[in-house]
């Protein structure tokens, strides 16, 4: 779906933010030296999770958000 005016209109300004941010920093995560070679942190949230890339929660969030702009 092309992101139009109508479709951002359908956002709250969290919802928005919560997209912006996990497009620009879902791969910025990596492990800090300080977790297991197994863990990274979030590119997102900064919390420790146990794949490379977003969290669960992150990805959940993103997920409603767009679930949200495409009804």
């Amino acid at each position: 779906m092309r992101r139009t005016k109508k479709w951002w209109a359908r956002l709250t300004p969290r919802d928005r933010s919560i997209i912006v941010c996990f497009e620009r920093f879902q791969n910025k995560g990596g492990n800090q030296g300080n977790l297991p070679d197994d863990c990274a942190d979030c590119g997102v949230c900064g919390c420790p999770c146990l794949s490379p890339g977003p969290c669960q929660l992150c990805g959940d969030e993103y997920d409603k958000a767009l679930k949200k702009a495409g009804e």
